[in-house]
């Protein structure tokens, strides 16, 4: 892993330099909002050269369009399309189609991946993994400013739920923070554990805990996959250690922090809450479905509202729980749309976990652990966000697309 977080290198092509640089680009803004402007400019410039691309080398098309490498972004279509077909609100259901499946879990993924082919496999695990650190630092930075500009205005940290948006961006940059705790150098240690510190804060300051047991659970996995056991010891017992502090020195700055920590209720969330009405809901039309997208749930919401006294939040979006959404808008077929994918996408990722070696090999690992907890888990108590499959999909189709054998040690 000599050379890992050398962004480029005089030994690639220009083309290869530039496709890497708009992934990197595609990769870090993803997370981003109120950068619109500058995310199409990414998306415009990914899609010119993947038409170039194309224009070029014809055999490009015959590599992507094939059954397996189609299939994850195919299955969101059929799916996007039934549930907006079978919909109470088609008009609704058709927007959010254009936006979420269409564009984000469909056409993207493959202009997305169009770019990667032209990499090596070594060359595209390590761009991934560099991203993910960068979107991290990006990450960090940001969210420095926007602490220190609520410190201005007397908001301490750790006492209101403005930052728990970064919930996504924290998940997915993880595997690439504890991919530099691999490092044996002082240098890259040191990193690691500036990072991790600084990872620690963020997490924290999320108050979610959704956010906190996703990010648990995918450290659990990386230290069964990597067999990192002292690590994972090491790790728990300072955590432990600083879960033990909040609690016990339950100061103003963290009595937020600390309550999250000891909560045991669900905020009646499984209750009369959002997932208690949404189940409601679906039980009412189990097989068929309402139809795709938020605004329909809330149509749905609304109508039902009147017989449900009990349902006490007057405009929610969602059920809060992936699974329940799919059911909703999808009826059984979206179900079992959504069991299909994970079970294609862990199959897959596993298979080629177990068939490379070096960063290759962590790369589909990332998929792997990114996946289990950003959507297994997470998903079960909160609404993860799906269009984030659009990154992890064109990776995958990357990833997966024939090279020489010599590119995929």
């Amino acid at each position: 892993m000599e050379g890992a977080l050398s962004l480029f290198s005089r030994k690639e092509s220009l083309a290869e330099n530039w496709q890497r640089l708009l992934f990197i680009l595609f990769s870090v803004t993803y997370f981003f909002d109120g950068i619109t402007r500058y995310k199409h400019a990414v998306h415009i410039a990914i899609l010119i050269t993947a038409i170039t691309i194309i224009w070029i080398d014809k055999s490009v098309l015959r590599t992507i369009f094939t059954p397996v490498r189609l299939f994850l972004p195919l299955l969101m279509l059929v799916y996007g399309l039934y549930s907006t077909l079978i919909s109470i609100d088609v008009h609704l259901s058709l927007k959010y189609f254009n936006q979420h499946i269409l564009f984000a879990n469909f056409l993207l993924p493959l202009f997305v991946s169009v770019l990667l082919l032209k990499l090596s496999a070594q060359q595209l695990a390590r761009t991934w993994l560099q991203s993910l650190l960068i979107l991290f630092i990006v990450l960090a930075i940001s969210e420095a400013y926007i602490y220190i500009v609520e410190y201005r205005h007397g908001v301490m940290p750790f006492t209101n739920y403005e930052h728990r948006f970064i919930t996504d961006a924290l998940i997915f940059t993880l595997p690439a923070l504890l991919w530099l705790s691999l490092k044996k150098t002082p240098a890259f240690l040191i990193c690691a554990v500036i990072a991790a510190a600084v990872y620690i804060f963020l997490m924290l300051g999320t108050l979610q805990r959704g956010t906190w047991l996703s990010i648990f659970t995918l450290f659990l996995l990386w230290c069964f996959f990597m067999r990192r056991w002292k690590f994972c010891s090491l790790v728990l017992g300072a955590g432990t250690c600083l879960l033990i502090a909040l609690s016990l020195f339950n100061l103003k700055q963290t009595e937020l922090v600390s309550h999250k920590l000891q909560q045991t209720g669900s905020s009646e969330r499984f209750g009369a809450g959002t997932q208690g009405a949404g189940l409601d809901m679906i039980l009412k039309n189990p097989v068929i479905g309402y139809g795709l997208g938020d605004k329909v749930y809330l149509k749905a919401y609304a109508l039902n509202l009147p017989s449900h006294p009990g349902w006490f939040f007057r405009e929610p979006i969602s059920p809060h729980n992936m699974y329940l959404s799919f059911w909703f808008s999808g009826g059984v077929p979206g179900l079992a749309t959504l069991i299909l994918f994970f079970t294609v996408l862990f199959r897959t990722s596993y298979k080629h976990w177990k068939n490379t070696r070096h960063e290759i090999q962590y790369a589909w690992l990332s998929i792997i652990l990114i996946a289990s907890s950003a959507y297994l888990v997470r998903g079960v108590v909160e609404l993860s966000n799906f269009d984030n499959f659009s990154l992890l999909m064109a990776l995958l189709i990357g990833l997966s697309a024939p090279r020489p054998r010599s590119s995929d040690a």
